[in-house]
């Protein structure tokens, strides 16, 4: 069987050198188009070069290309405001040119990929190496072996909102089953290090004890964090713009979307007046589990798939609260997003309005605290299994489906009043979700 190396962050590939050859196959992942150039001009074994940037959502995003000696402090990150006084004379940090590029997060990859083991890793993403591992999931354990680089402090971090330094990744390796084997300074200032890491075949995992927030003192001085999602199509957005706005007095929001159809003047124009903080804009063929595939039954699979979508692209650490929307709603009613907060099984509670059910359901609405809607967003994931267990049928009705994957998933759903409907004018928008 091959072994597989992974290069996360492989810049012009002197990191993965000496593991070409033999049976081994390298994955380098490398989103800046010059390195990509240089990479694909140097004659590899089995090397496949992944044109993406890692991270902990699947989506597209701003990567900030610094484009001078090395171009090795290219990021997700933007550099930190204060580098003249934490790395002196340091000219190369620099940004010399914004791109936008696909980001993907490695369960999917792995999972997709049929990968099941990692002989070696190499992590060095500028910024954001913390999340690369988080983005693994469960199978991070399938690490064998591997180096991370990561800041040493805080007040010393090369990028702006970086919230991980060394400590919180040894606890994060520890906790997960490895052990650290060294750590090296990478600069003349110890402001970073690299840690290297191998994996505890035996071992037991121990659950740390943390201190647990009271959740109803939460943000009595703050805001709540909440991420707004759009998927599959946004409609009458401009109709909608103020009610959504007007929770800005109670609610910090941000707004994302994954939509099905290719970016165009309508959605240019949503982005920018919701200044929508990540999105995907993407036809994609989507793989239909019913004996009947009418456009109806196609729209119901593409809204299953761009909700998962969407709510990948939210980093869960950062929001509160995920509110699942229709840019479509008309209302003057307030709803209490806040509660989600202090429900005490918050972690399994998804808010849903009463009406639109239609046998199951509501499909148009809902809100919850990061891992509960990402519990929540699953359904496409699992519609091939509901369908062979018999909990499904083949016509994947919207509201039906969404309800037997909330009961099977062991989620509570908590309904409430809202008095809304939908604005009749948002089939003059209407786009294709195939």
């Amino acid at each position: 069987m091959a072994k597989i190396y992974f290069d996360i962050g492989a810049n012009v590939g002197k990191s993965s050198m000496k593991f070409v050859g033999g049976d081994s196959i390298v994955y380098a992942f490398e989103p800046v188009p010059e390195m990509i150039r240089r990479l694909k001009e140097i004659k590899w074994g089995d090397y496949r070069i992944v044109e993406q940037a890692v991270s902990d959502f699947n989506g597209r995003a701003t990567f900030y290309v610094a484009g001078g000696a090395d171009w090795g402090c290219s990021s997700l990150a933007e550099f930190s405001d204060i580098l003249h006084e934490t790395w002196p004379d340091r000219r190369d940090f620099n940004v010399t040119e914004k791109i936008e590029v696909d980001v993907i997060r490695l369960d999917s990859f792995i999972e997709e990929h049929g990968i099941e083991e990692i002989e070696y890793m190499h992590c060095d993403v500028q910024g954001t190496n913390m999340e690369v591992l988080l983005g693994m999931g469960k199978h991070v354990r399938k690490v064998a072996r591997g180096v991370v680089k990561i800041p040493t402090r805080h007040r010393t971090k090369l990028y702006k909102n970086e919230k991980y330094i060394s400590k919180d990744m040894i606890e994060f390796l520890e906790d997960n089953g490895f052990r650290i084997d060294d750590r090296i300074k990478h600069d003349e200032y110890s402001n970073e290090e690299l840690i290297h890491f191998s994996r505890i075949d035996d071992f037991v995992p121990v659950v740390r004890d943390i201190a647990i927030p009271d959740i109803t003192k939460v943000c009595i001085n703050t805001k709540p964090k909440v991420a707004v999602v759009f998927p599959g199509r946004v409609t009458c957005y401009e109709e909608s713009f103020d009610w959504f706005k007007s929770f800005s007095d109670e609610y910090d929001l941000d707004f994302y979307c994954s939509i099905s159809t290719a970016l165009d003047d309508h959605y240019e124009k949503f982005i920018k007046m919701y200044d929508v903080k990540k999105y995907i804009f993407e036809n994609r063929p989507t793989k239909y589990y019913m004996s009947d595939p009418t456009e109806y039954h196609r729209n119901t699979i593409s809204m299953f798939l761009n909700m998962k979508t969407v709510v990948d692209l939210v980093p869960a650490d950062t929001y509160d609260i995920i509110w699942y929307a229709r840019a479509d709603t008309v209302s003057s009613d307030r709803i209490d997003l806040s509660v989600a907060l202090k429900h005490p099984n918050n972690d399994k509670a998804v808010f849903i309005p009463m009406g639109f059910d239609w046998g199951g359901v509501n499909d148009q609405m809902a809100f919850g605290i990061p891992s509960a809607m990402i519990k929540y967003s699953r359904t496409f994931e699992n519609i091939d299994q509901y369908i062979k267990d018999g909990e499904v049928r083949n016509n994947v009705h919207p509201e039906t489906t969404l309800k037997a994957h909330l009961n099977i998933s062991g989620m509570e759903i908590v309904r409430f009043d809202f008095n809304y409907s939908l604005n009749p004018n948002r089939h003059v928008y209407e786009r294709g979700t195939s």
